[in-house]
């Protein structure tokens, strides 16, 4: 068997690799959300501006019916 001593280190080293892994994971998933919020709300920008556009041109079209 290996000395208690190493177990312990080796069983550290993993505990330690296991929470930088888990950090790093974290971070980058946060960096993701902050980027794809800010991505969803240009693209919600857009995708309003283009339903007033379309709602501007039907009240044109029709608003002799209206």
């Amino acid at each position: 068997m290996y000395p208690l001593s190493e177990v312990n280190r080796v069983f550290f080293l993993i505990v330690i690799a296991v929470l930088a892994a888990w950090l790093l994971i974290g971070l980058a998933a946060s960096v993701g959300l902050c980027t794809s919020a800010a991505q969803g709300d240009r693209g919600q920008a857009r995708t309003d501006s283009v339903l007033t556009g379309r709602r501007r041109r039907f009240e044109r079209r029709y608003e002799s019916a209206l």
